[in-house]
């Protein structure tokens, strides 16, 4: 017996959804294949699902844009808006930012919030559509407006940097502020910065912290970074000296570069721990690996007196040594001895 393609279509969403009961993915794949071959376009999207996400039937991309194509054909906004993702990313077809930027159009117009934030994406980067910030801001303010974060923090950044719209730094934080309560990391990273700087509203270290702790604990390497940084500066005043080295490693380890001189700077200076300068150093040179310049200066600085008192020098001799050899003697001096060199050691991260 043919079932009718809603039929079908109801059937395989129960099957697919359990109701209660186990999930049966093949049965469920099965009806919405009957249903979509009967034109369902709620069916061919689910479909396309199935064989996206291999659930029921083998994975198989190509046929995942077969389907959404047919369904974002009858006018489905959520399928126009996988298939636009599909051509953003070349999966199951080639990549094309011209057509991932039409079928977004599309699902936009309908009001579909992700791809009003995608199609603002395409216009502020001028990929597939011609380049307009006020474009972008256009199609941000109306995912904004639905409560997508990540539009609000982008609103919020154009509003600070005048791109698209006049520069508004309040209105900046009312965007940033709806972002940020909604857990967007970058955007509470953004929002500490504010009240660090006092940019869009008052200064207040008690909120800055707050803000940028809250961005930490999501694992934003930069708010790791800034939260230390900050409490660095604060030290006469409100600063966590322990907190603020435990956010420097962490945020060292993940290869955030300023963290890694930060920390190395602390380190060689014996302000965490009276030995850990050679590990000071390895932080130093992790850190002058990534191209950190005041970390290169520093390294290039820190070899010439260690390399002068080893080699019984005095600067100026060792100063002139070629590059080649005070590199190869200062690799082997640095690991092993730190003490005695004096330098004014805040700064260089100051």
């Amino acid at each position: 017996m043919t079932l009718s393609g809603e039929e079908a279509f109801r059937r395989a969403l129960a099957a697919f959804h359990g109701n209660g009961e186990p999930q049966d993915y093949p049965g469920a794949a099965k009806c919405f294949r009957e249903a979509a071959e009967q034109g369902h376009v709620e069916a061919q999207f689910f479909l396309a699902i199935c064989y996206h996400d291999g659930k029921g039937i083998q994975q198989d991309d190509v046929a995942a844009v077969k389907w959404y194509r047919k369904a974002a054909e009858g006018g489905h906004a959520e399928a126009q808006h996988h298939l636009s993702n599909c051509y953003w990313k070349g999966s199951g077809v080639s990549k094309d930012y011209p057509e991932a930027a039409r079928w977004s159009h599309k699902a936009a117009e309908q009001g579909h919030a992700r791809s009003q934030l995608f199609l603002g994406i395409s216009y502020f980067l001028g990929e597939g559509v011609p380049q307009s910030y006020a474009t972008a801001v256009e199609w941000y303010r109306e995912a904004a407006k639905q409560g997508i974060a990540n539009a609000q923090y982008r609103l919020a950044r154009c509003y600070l940097e005048g791109r698209g719209v006049p520069k508004d730094e309040a209105e900046s934080i009312h965007w940033l502020r709806q972002a940020a309560n909604q857990g967007e990391a970058i955007a509470q990273c953004d929002l500490g910065t504010c009240y660090e700087d006092g940019i869009g509203t008052r200064q207040d270290s008690t909120e800055a912290k707050k803000w940028y702790r809250k961005a930490a604990h999501q694992g934003l390497t930069e708010a790791q970074y800034s939260l230390a940084a900050y409490h660095f500066l604060t030290l006469s005043a409100s600063g966590d000296y322990a907190e603020a080295m435990e956010w420097c490693h962490v945020a060292a380890k993940r290869g955030h570069a300023d963290a890694q001189f930060m920390l190395a700077v602390h380190c060689m200076a014996g302000q965490w721990n009276p030995n850990d300068g050679t590990r000071g150093v390895e932080w130093l040179r992790m850190s002058a690996a990534q191209g950190l310049e005041r970390a290169k200066e520093l390294l290039k600085d820190l070899q010439l007196p260690l390399i002068a008192q080893e080699n019984e020098m005095t600067f100026e001799q060792a100063e002139k040594l070629p590059a080649e050899l005070r590199v190869k003697r200062a690799a082997s001096i640095i690991p092993q001895e730190t003490k005695g060199v004096q330098k004014p050691w805040w700064r260089f991260w100051q």
